[in-house]
Formats: C-alpha cells, sequence, structure tokens
C-alpha cells in the first residue's frame, strides 16, 4: 500500500530553542488500511536530552508529555473531534480522543502501538547525535481518519533538556504559547499531495 502523507519528512520548528543546532524531522507511511508508520529523526550535538528509561514491558501511560515525547494528532477538517498520540522512546505510548479543543478526553481504544527507538549503532540515545523513533500504529480507524482527503495532521516532540527544561517542537508555532492542539498548526492534506 505505501501511501505516504508526504514523500519527505516534515521538518519541525522549535518554539524558543532552549539548546542551538538541533534538526527534527516527522514522516507517515500508511502500511495497510489497517497500520502506519509514525516516524521522529533527531539531529543534535548536544548529549544533554534526559532521555526516560526503557519499560519492559512497555504500556499505555498518561502524562508521558512531562518528558521526551513524540506525538501525532489528527482530525478531520470539517468536525471538532480529534485524536492525540503521545509516542516515549521508553516505549510507553498513549492515545486519546477529545470532542473538541481539550474537551471530553478519554483513552482510545481499539488500537496497539509497537515502538522502535534507536541511536547509532552501539551507543545509548544519551551518546548519539542521531535518534529515530519508529512507530508502527495498527488502528483502522486512525488509518481512516490519518489518510482521508480531509485530514488534518499535527506532528509535535517534546525534548526535555536536563537542567534547562521542555522544548517543543511542532510543524509551526502560531500561538503565543506552544499549542499542540491548535488545528491552523496542522497540515491540510490536500496541501501536501
Amino acid at each position: 500500500m505505501n501511501n505516504m502523507l508526504d514523500p519527505s519528512a516534515h521538518p519541525l520548528v522549535v518554539f524558543k530553542p532552549i539548546v542551538p543546532d538541533n534538526s527534527l524531522s516527522a514522516s507517515l507511511l500508511q502500511l495497510s488500511d489497517k497500520v502506519f508508520q509514525l516516524n521522529y529523526n533527531l539531529e543534535t550535538t548536544h548529549s544533554s536530552i534526559r532521555w526516560p528509561p526503557f519499560s519492559t514491558p512497555p504500556r499505555r501511560r498518561d502524562e508521558l508529555w512531562k518528558s521526551t515525547c513524540f506525538e501525532l494528532f489528527a482530525g478531520a477538517s470539517n468536525q471538532k473531534a480529534y485524536h492525540e498520540i503521545n509516542l516515549s522512546p521508553s516505549g510507553d505510548w498513549n492515545s486519546y480522543s477529545f470532542s473538541d479543543l481539550r474537551q471530553g478526553m478519554k483513552p482510545l481504544d481499539h488500537i496497539t502501538v509497537a515502538i522502535r527507538s534507536a541511536a547509532a549503532a552501539g551507543m545509548t540515545p544519551a551518546e548519539s547525535s542521531c535518534f529515530t523513533l519508529s512507530a508502527e500504529v495498527s488502528s483502522p480507524r486512525l488509518v481512516d481518519l490519518v489518510f482521508n482527503q480531509n485530514a488534518r495532521v499535527g506532528l509535535a516532540a517534546i525534548l526535555d533538556w536536563k537542567e534547562k527544561g521542555l522544548e517543543y517542537w511542532a510543524l509551526r508555532h502560531s500561538n503565543e504559547k506552544p499549542n499542540f492542539h491548535c488545528r491552523e498548526d496542522w497540515i491540510w492534506r490536500p496541501e501536501v499531495l
């Protein structure tokens, strides 16, 4: 099937950089009518990112956004409801449905997520200048939504810098504060095809 939202990775921009000289991009690839792959690639010259410890086994967990986390938001352009997926380098994840902007939040059911994260060969994320997080998301409902012509999709990330705080990355930042839930900052799919 291999239906990509865009054939290239989307560069993310940082809201008020804490640490200079970093690059972060994200891409989506439809693998089947039930599964899509979400990829994030980080290049940095700094080793002071706080990486959450690996979870064994990985599980659904709330508040992943309080540390280094990678996120996807998706909603139909003609509806107020939308979905959010949070992906941690620890392997933990979660997904939510909202009825409107930050309202009616509940867990998104009928979804499974498998995360693979990797630093440069033989290195931990803290030692490497390159880090990739790849997640296979199995959810026919989300595949239908994300790869629909009416979809708006937000790609975002939070980097937790040791002793410096959280840094917010997204496709765009149109507000005075970081707000990944802001649809104006999401991609409207017809614009990228």
